[in-house]
């Protein structure tokens, strides 16, 4: 998750940072409105190096795998609930649209047959 990063998952993954961090260190330099900066790319580095995970602030596998081992914060179950999609910008430059296929990738690929 890079700074730019946005959606409801995106805040989501901000709010469970906000509260990490409180129940860390007291406060919390993080804002959960929807869009990811730099302070939300801090606090999951900072909770990725905690957790002894690659501290890239990346959204990739590794770090969804830990969300929901060891906090049942499972984005898979939560997205499919969601109508919005999100996007997280990764460290690389590329971008992890969540959920993965999106009604309108759907429906490109319907009229595609």
């Amino acid at each position: 998750m890079q700074e730019g990063s946005t959606g409801p998952l995106v805040d989501l993954l901000l709010i469970f940072l906000a509260g990490y961090q409180l129940g860390k260190r007291g406060h919390t330099d993080v804002i959960p409105d929807g869009v990811c900066g730099l302070k939300g790319v801090a606090a999951l580095q900072e909770f990725q190096a905690d957790h002894d995970l690659q501290a890239d602030g990346g959204f990739g596998p590794e770090t969804r795998r830990y969300l929901t081992e060891a906090y049942a914060l499972n984005f898979d179950v939560i997205a499919a609930g969601s109508r919005a999609a999100t996007i997280f910008r990764q460290p690389d430059g590329s971008e992890l649209m969540w959920p993965p296929r999106t009604p309108m990738v759907r429906d490109r690929a319907l009229r595609e047959r």
